[in-house]
């Protein structure tokens, strides 16, 4: 008896049911999470987050404005209270001096434990950032899925500014008066030996090059770190094959857009770091 009952409330708990919903919210709930799953849409009933049938987070409402409509929320995994996602409308928060477009909706993403946040415009007067939620993949097995969360951060092209203090690295953090770059002719022929990357035989650091799924295909993806092994860039392509490139710059939390020639990819970005003093 004592397991069956644990098994209800951790069932409860998961789903974060108010406390004895009507036959009626079940009803609509059961119907919407249906909806999810056969239509292949993200729903939120009950305060629980669905992509596509599947519970994958709890929502808590945090202010609304006279019209119900919901100014600020946190998308939470089940049963903690740390937040994964906190979004807010943008035409609401003053201090960004977001002006806002009758029209348009633009909402702020941050994900607290990443230190980064990014903008979510939409071109009508609605936006559902449940479905860009789930569209992006921003959360797997009711956790951030960090890969997916970078390029999201990427794409939008917005860094939390006031978060300047650290760059990040393969383990650790590295303070940025740390994030040297190696003395050496910066203007001699790169070369590589694995993912090492060195000039005048010197290694000045190494790159990752990997792809990552978005909304438009697969994008292609490099990952450049310093000699200390200190992540300096990511850089995400913008749209599959296109050569045209978002690079989120660590040093200074600063995004830039580049343009690379076909073929020569990996070897125009790292130039650009090179000539631009990152690497």
């Amino acid at each position: 008896m004592k397991r069956i009952l644990y098994f209800v409330v951790i069932g409860l708990a998961a789903f974060r049911l108010p406390a004895q919903p009507s036959s009626k919210d079940l009803k609509k709930h059961r119907l919407k999470v249906l909806e999810s799953k056969t239509q292949n849409k993200a729903i939120c009933s009950l305060d629980t987050l669905f992509c596509s049938g599947e519970p994958i987070a709890s929502v808590r409402i945090i202010g609304r404005d006279s019209l119900g409509n919901v100014l600020e929320q946190s998308i939470n995994g089940f049963g903690q209270q740390e937040s994964l996602i906190q979004i807010s409308r943008l035409e609401y928060v003053s201090r960004l001096e977001y002006v806002h477009k009758p029209g348009h909706l633009s909402y702020l993403f941050s994900f607290p434990a990443l230190d980064l946040m990014c903008e979510m415009k939409s071109n009508s007067a609605q936006a559902d950032v449940y479905e860009t939620i789930c569209k992006y993949g921003l959360i797997k097995a009711h956790t951030l899925d960090t890969l997916k969360v970078e390029t999201f951060v990427i794409l939008k092209g917005r860094v939390n500014l006031e978060n300047l203090t650290t760059v990040k690295t393969v383990n650790d953090t590295v303070a940025p008066e740390k994030s040297f770059v190696v003395k050496r002719d910066i203007l001699a022929e790169l070369q590589f030996e694995g993912e090492n990357i060195l000039q005048n035989k010197i290694m000045i650091g190494s790159y990752q090059e990997s792809t990552t799924e978005s909304p438009s295909g697969i994008l292609n993806k490099l990952s450049v770190y310093n000699a200390l092994g200190a992540l300096i860039c990511s850089a995400t392509e913008t749209s599959p094959m296109s050569h045209e490139w978002r690079l989120l710059l660590y040093r200074d939390n600063k995004f830039i857009s580049y343009t690379s020639t076909t073929g020569y990819d990996r070897e125009d970005i790292l130039k650009y770091l090179i000539t631009q003093g990152y690497l």
